[in-house]
């Protein structure tokens, strides 16, 4: 017996659906592990990476392998092509740019002319939009979520005819639960992918996520975190270029060392062991060594934040130069060197002013969101993120910094 008419059409609409959102998926998963990637933010790098392989796989099912094995290298090349484009590697970002119009070609000949189309620009938009957030143009990122917003509302209606071709009839012959913008498919995902407004909300949820117990950090959430936090400084451009390399060299030395969900502390106590006590443990490669130096890094960010914190309740608070000042003092000044000293005092003179740094990492005003807030409303609209990140991120650091100092690695 044939099935009537709206049966059938109610399947066909299902199972485009089902495609239009696994192919959104991908486009967006593939975005944030480019984006990722070149923001050595290694762990969502490669967790976004495995999503999207697994989104891939799922596309597989659901139409020709030809044509998902071609949407799946469109999206990554679409990917790469905005993260290299962003981070200056424009030679990188030149040949993935031609490869996006071959796969997109490739597309076409497979399927149809406007739904290749559609995908390429679908890709291309998810692509900006993690690129730009990753360099916090938040205006442009929110442009291009809008764009892609539209891409994905024609998308469905375009995969009819393919999904007719294939796939099974829905055995309730239900509609698809219909499209998820990037900001939907971010709060259905874990914690650890969520996209945030901003650098400080995206801080803040990763040190709300370090697991800590009494005298046990684990060391896996930390790093993560540190790797997140040094994204404030990306408002710096080049000046403090050396000190992120700096923090990325002293996590990159921690994390090869850390297996499973082993804490922090149980890590330097370990190394010490296997050396003989922590002042042998203490040498370059070594996790306590890479450790040590981080926790400096953050602990200047800490003061840097707190002052920042501070000036909130002061009519004339210190300027953002001032914070970091103060916070390299009492940190990182006293192991530096003469020529390093220098180098810092000489950056912190070209360092933005305290309402532009703040409205930059905060996600307001300016290039920020185009919410009409002007600079000084959006500097202190941003100053209660920082209260609340000093809230998440002093409690793992501070219990990090006393197991250094109880253990003689660090000066009281």
């Amino acid at each position: 017996m044939r099935c009537d008419s709206g049966g059938a059409d109610g399947a066909e609409k299902s199972s485009a659906g089902e495609l239009a959102d696994c192919i959104q998926q991908l486009a967006v998963y593939a975005a944030w592990h480019a984006a990722n990637l070149r923001s050595f933010l290694w762990s969502s790098a490669d967790r976004d990476k495995q999503k999207a392989e697994a989104l891939a796989q799922q596309l597989e099912g659901l139409m020709p392998a030809a044509e998902a094995q071609t949407i799946k290298a469109l999206a990554f090349r679409a990917a790469w092509f905005t993260a290299n484009q962003r981070r200056f590697n424009f030679a990188d970002a030149a040949e993935d740019q031609r490869a996006v119009e071959f796969y997109a070609d490739l597309l076409a000949s497979l399927t149809n002319p406007e739904l290749a189309k559609n995908i390429k620009s679908l890709s291309l938009n998810a692509s900006w939009h993690a690129a730009n957030t990753r360099s916090m143009l938040w205006r442009d990122a929110r442009e291009d979520a809008c764009r892609f917003e539209r891409d994905c509302s024609k998308l469905a209606t375009l995969l009819r005819p393919l999904s007719g071709r294939q796939q099974p009839e829905n055995e309730d012959g239900e509609e698809s639960e219909g499209f998820r913008t990037p900001r939907e498919t971010e709060e259905a995902t874990p914690t650890a992918l969520r996209r945030c407004d901003s650098v400080l909300d995206e801080i803040v949820v990763a040190w709300q996520a370090v697991k800590v117990s009494d005298g046990s950090t684990e060391a896996s959430s930390f790093l993560s975190a540190a790797s997140v936090t040094v994204m404030v400084f990306d408002v710096f451009g080049k000046l403090l270029q050396g000190f992120q390399a700096d923090m990325r060299k002293n996590i990159e030395m921690v994390q090869q060392h850390v297996k499973g969900e082993i804490s922090l502390e149980k890590l330097v106590d370990d190394e010490a062991k296997a050396e003989g006590s922590h002042a042998k443990a203490l040498r370059e490669g070594n996790a306590s060594m890479g450790l040590l130096w981080l926790s400096r890094s953050l602990r200047l960010l800490q003061t840097m934040l707190g002052k920042l914190d501070a000036g909130k309740a002061h009519a004339a608070p210190l300027s953002l130069s001032r914070c970091i000042q103060a916070g390299y003092e009492t940190s990182l000044r006293p192991h530096h060197n003469f020529v390093t000293r220098q180098v810092i005092s000489a950056a912190l003179l070209a360092a933005p002013s305290r309402t532009e740094f703040l409205a930059k990492v905060g996600g307001f005003g300016g290039d920020a969101s185009g919410d009409g807030l002007g600079l000084e409303q959006a500097a202190a609209a941003a100053t209660a993120k920082v209260t609340e990140l000093l809230e998440a991120f002093t409690p793992p650091l501070s219990q990090v910094c006393t197991h250094l100092r109880s253990r003689g690695i660090e000066k009281p």
